[in-house]
This record gives structure tokens, C-alpha cells and sequence, in this order.
């Protein structure tokens, strides 16, 4: 190719290059609106977007929640079983107890430790089952089955303050051998 030749294309690129950008530049004016408007809708979908995955996370979180306050139920539930059957066991060992202290008739120190023992029992099963009103009524006549043992007086300190409450409510005076908070009319 000659210099004229090369001269001549060059020529001719940058016109065309230069009438290109003059459009481009003639067509910003006129796109500057249009730009305004695509970049408001970029912005509404992407805060719409967002507050879709705020939805989506605040419901999942619900869920959640809702789930482990299930779990905590069966927990609960399943705690509640597991203190029923003990309470169960204490009972049958209880009774295992009586039917061998009859059995062979104890005498003297063998009577009280029998007491002394079923009342530990009768103290256990009342922890373990808390408020619930029928094995209230169980522990009050385990300690009805031992009014004798329990009017010559408790050592009150090695038991539970509630406990010793109940005690003191079922036999309607205070059991407690050592002095107490709480003052009641003394057993007769």
C-alpha cells in the first residue's frame, strides 16, 4: 500500500470515528432521562428483592422459633414422665420396705431406721413431683402410714423447707424436733 492510500483510510476512520462519537454525544442528551429512569427501577427491584428476603427470614425465624418451643415442650413432657416414674419406683421401694418390715417384725432401732427411711421416700417423691395435686395426696398418706414416728419430732434442717411445710400441714402441728422458722402448735 502507498503513504497516499494509507492517508486516505486514516482520513477516512476518523471521520468515521468522529461522526460516531458526535452521535453518541448528540444521544446523551436524549439518554439522560431514560438513564434516570432505568436506574429508579434498578433501585424499586432491588428494595423489592430485599424486602423479599426480609420476609423469607423473618419467616423462617418463625418457624424456628416455633420449633424449639415444640422441642422445649417434649422436653418438658418427656421430664415430666421420666420424675412420674421415678416417683413410681420410689413408691414400689416403699412399699418393698413396709412388706419387710412387717414381715420380720422389727423392734426398737430397727423401726426407726424403716421409718426414718420411708419418710426420705416420702420426702424424695414429694421433689420430684412438684405441685402435681394427686401425688400430693400419695405423699400425704405415706406420712399418715407414720404419724407416730412423725410426732416424736424430725430433725427439720436435713429436709426440704417445703417438705417439712406439707409435713407440718398433713399432721396440722409442727413436726420438727429442732426449732423452726415458721412456729406451729407442737405435736401432742
Amino acid at each position: 500500500m502507498s503513504l497516499k492510500t494509507l492517508k486516505r483510510l486514516s482520513k477516512r476512520a476518523r471521520k468515521w470515528i468522529h461522526a460516531r462519537v458526535a452521535k453518541v454525544y448528540e444521544a446523551g442528551a436524549d439518554l439522560a432521562p431514560w438513564a434516570t429512569i432505568i436506574a429508579a427501577l434498578v433501585a424499586v427491584i432491588s428494595f423489592y428483592y430485599g424486602y423479599r428476603q426480609f420476609r423469607e427470614t423473618q419467616e423462617a425465624t418463625r418457624q424456628t422459633l416455633e420449633l424449639q418451643r415444640v422441642n422445649l415442650k417434649m422436653q418438658k413432657e418427656s421430664l415430666d414422665l421420666e420424675r412420674d416414674s421415678k416417683a413410681v419406683e420410689l413408691l414400689v421401694k416403699y412399699n418393698d420396705l413396709m412388706r419387710e418390715a412387717y414381715r420380720s417384725s422389727p423392734k426398737g432401732e430397727a423401726v426407726f431406721w424403716r421409718d426414718n427411711n420411708a419418710i426420705l421416700i416420702a420426702e424424695s417423691v414429694f421433689k420430684l413431683t412438684g405441685e402435681d395435686k394427686s401425688w400430693k395426696a400419695t405423699v400425704g398418706w405415706l406420712l399418715n402410714n407414720h404419724k407416730a414416728f412423725l410426732k416424736g419430732g424430725l430433725e427439720c434442717p436435713t429436709y426440704d423447707d417445703e417438705f417439712i411445710e406439707f409435713v407440718n400441714e398433713t399432721m396440722g402441728c409442727n413436726v420438727c424436733s429442732t426449732p423452726v422458722r415458721v412456729p406451729r402448735k407442737p405435736c401432742s
